[in-house]
């Protein structure tokens, strides 16, 4: 199941930087996606892991901040 979720979101993530890159440079347009996304799937890794901890900092810092406006009166 945890992999299956990684592979979902790997494969989300890969289609929009793709997307991107070919938005940015029109000549893109003529290679397969096939032949983009292994040159993309490091830096996908990387991408899904720094969200990942980004999203864990965002919601530890704001749990401390909801518990510490709910305790102090």
């Amino acid at each position: 199941m945890r992999k299956a979720v990684g592979a979902a979101i790997d494969a989300r993530l890969e289609e929009l930087i793709v997307g991107r890159a070919r938005r940015q440079r029109p000549v893109l347009r003529l290679v397969p996606t096939r032949w983009i996304q292994p040159v993309i799937k490091p830096a996908v890794v990387r991408l899904r892991r720094s969200l990942f901890w980004g999203a864990i900092a965002f919601a530890v810092s704001a749990g401390v901040i909801f518990a510490l406006l709910i305790l102090m009166p």
